[in-house]
């Protein structure tokens, strides 16, 4: 039997570049700079160019304790070794972190444009900031200090069966249970969207987790093997199901009036809303009776995210010291939360006249813009192979080769009114990938002795090689068209990839993306571009010295992309700007240094 106890702090102090300075005041933005909180300098986002301001969502303070008891009874009885355990946690988050407490004011293209339409693509994001014609401004700032708390337990049971002097199986089963959050005060509230209402924690009957039900169908099965084939070739595999608690992040925090102060202002393509010399109004605590701004429901549901994983893999001794793997890996996740946490579903259709009138939830709420709900929207798939070639360190050489194919697709949702054009490309899809790493003794002067042995022998040198295809990215307009108050994309109308001559100032075929009709989304997809990939060597040569027997002196000469090959960045994807399928940053360039360490 094993019985654990312990205790962990995690503390994070996370504070903008401006913090305690009124530099917005200071630019003449009235209203902005109230506390320490939303002290520095407002978000001014312009499409297609780059951001002005002190990031979002900081200052984050945060403090999570973390209570955990563990128990493992472990027996072995012939063939088979039984693990049984269970683990009980006890969570203390205190997440203090407003979205935009400085608030944030966004212009497009739209205010400055030809009005009549005559002209597509006249207007200008900087001539609409110089006029102070925001396509959109709002704020969400956090009013209170929340304590949540949440219990998580866990149960497993395992046997790991030696069935022969070839085979080994792994069996066994989890359960898993991840509490809904509470709030020592119950300053937490949520937004029931049948009933069309907010509800606070802990008043007229709604429950201390603001309504989320507790998910206790966790069960996770797992199945493992390992088989010896012949001498010097194995085949492994194994299944399993892994749940994933949520983050208690910013959308899942059940941050919502009248906890919070929220304004929101959204321009039509035709017609501003406000001026940049407005500012912004005071803060005040938003009445959950007539909320304005946008709201951040949690699903009531609860559900927690699982994965399936599984994998089958060959190994085998191929000569000279080397053995080859080869392996297909496969993870499927459902009920995943968007990366972002929720998903708008009070976004309008497309259509002409004032965006706000005809969000879906106007008649209810007719001053709320947003409505991002944190709820199990997506399925994930990934699928790969994966190969090595690895040479363990033997005669002074040792390498390691690996090449991935793998594909990575999801619908995880940004425009919440075109799901259907959402399933795509995974931000994460990495489609190939190489590296090598080797490290090599030089063979010099072995036999030689006194000083020119010490001069010479010892030295090695390391090599690190990276091939890769580049991450995706979506082509979304620099000043969208169907007015629904959020981005859309344009029309495909050729083929991005030909009939052009590729440069920095022209990565892809831009002349393949057209406006799509006013009032409509476009038809290219989302994550349908990659970015450049990425070639690089470093390498490295490095002795230790030894001038006297307790004293070792190393010397290291190490050198980064080697070969100073440029690592391009993404090229703009806003189409309509002046960047678009222009890349205009790159990585680090070759980079060298030398070290002398004295180690005694």
């Amino acid at each position: 039997m094993e019985l654990k106890s312990g205790f962990s702090r995690y503390y994070v102090y996370s504070l903008p570049t401006n913090y305690g300075k009124n530099v917005s005041q200071q630019l003449g933005l009235k209203g902005v700079n109230i506390d320490e909180d939303s002290s520095g300098l407002s978000i001014v986002t312009l499409s297609g160019m780059a951001q002005l301001g002190d990031a979002s969502y900081i200052p984050l303070i945060t403090i999570n304790n973390l209570f955990q008891e563990v128990a493992n009874i472990t027996h072995l009885r012939g063939s088979h070794s039984i693990k049984i355990g269970a683990d009980l946690r006890r969570r203390q988050t205190d997440p203090f972190q407003s979205p935009t407490a400085r608030g944030q004011f966004s212009f497009d293209a739209n205010l400055t444009n030809d009005p009549s339409g005559a002209v597509a693509g006249s207007g200008n994001p900087a001539a609409s900031l110089l006029l102070g014609f925001p396509a959109s401004t709002t704020r969400s700032k956090y009013l209170v200090n929340p304590g949540l708390r949440n219990w998580e337990t866990a149960a497993y049971l395992q046997d790991d069966w030696r069935v022969t002097r070839r085979l080994t199986l792994n069996l066994g089963v989890r359960y898993d249970y991840y509490g809904p959050n509470t709030e020592v005060a119950n300053r937490i509230s949520n937004v029931d969207l049948v009933k069309g209402k907010i509800i606070i924690a802990g008043r007229d009957g709604v429950s201390s987790s603001a309504g989320v039900l507790p998910d206790r169908r966790n069960f996770a099965p797992r199945f493992g093997f390992a088989a010896t084939i012949s001498k010097g070739t194995v085949l492994r595999g194994g299944y399993g199901i892994n749940f994933v608690p949520n983050m208690i992040a910013s959308s899942m925090a059940l941050r919502n009036p009248p906890f919070v102060s929220l304004y929101t202002v959204t321009a039509t393509p035709l017609m501003p809303l406000n001026r940049l010399a407005d500012g912004l109004p005071p803060p005040v605590a938003t009445d959950p009776a007539r909320p304005t701004g946008s709201l951040t429901p949690v699903a009531f549901a609860g559900s927690t995210p699982y994965v399936h994983q599984y994998n089958l893999t060959l190994q085998r001794e191929v000569g000279a010291g080397f053995v080859a793997t080869a392996s297909y890996a496969a993870a499927l996740g459902h009920r995943q939360y968007i990366f972002n946490g929720s998903v708008n579903v009070n976004q309008p259709d497309p259509g002409p006249g004032a965006i706000q009138p005809r969000r879906p939830y106007y008649s209810l709420w007719p001053d709320v813009a947003a409505i991002s709900v944190a709820a199990p929207w997506y399925n994930s798939n990934y699928h790969s192979l994966q190969t090595t070639l690895e040479r363990r360190f033997h005669e002074g050489f040792t390498a390691l080769a690996t090449y991935t194919w793998a594909h990575s697709i999801d619908d995880q949702t940004v425009i919440a009114n075109n799901r259907k054009g959402e399933r795509g490309n995974s931000f994460l899809d990495l489609r190939h990938r190489f590296t090598l790493m080797t490290n090599y003794e030089l063979p010099f002067a072995k036999g030689a002795k006194g000083f020119r042995a010490r001069l010479v022998q010892g030295w090695r040198v390391n090599a690190v090689v990276v091939l890769s295809t580049g991450i995706p990215f979506s082509i979304g307009n620099a000043a969208s068209r169907a007015n629904t108050g959020a981005g859309d994309r344009p029309n495909l109308i050729g083929d991005p990839f030909s009939g052009f001559t590729q440069s920095v100032f022209r990565w892809f075929n831009t002349a393949a993306f057209a406006t799509q009709p006013l009032y409509t989304f476009g038809n290219v997809g989302r994550n349908t571009m990659h970015a450049p990939g990425r070639r690089s060597l470093d390498m490295s040569v490095h002795r230790e010295f030894k001038p006297i027997e307790r004293m070792t002196m190393q010397f290291r000469w190490e050198a980064f992309n080697l070969t100073n090959t440029p690592p391009f960045g993404a090229p703009g994807g806003a189409f309509g700007s002046t960047s678009f399928g222009v890349i205009s940053s790159a990585g680090l360039p070759r980079n060298m240094q030398v070290a002398l360490k004295l180690l005694f």
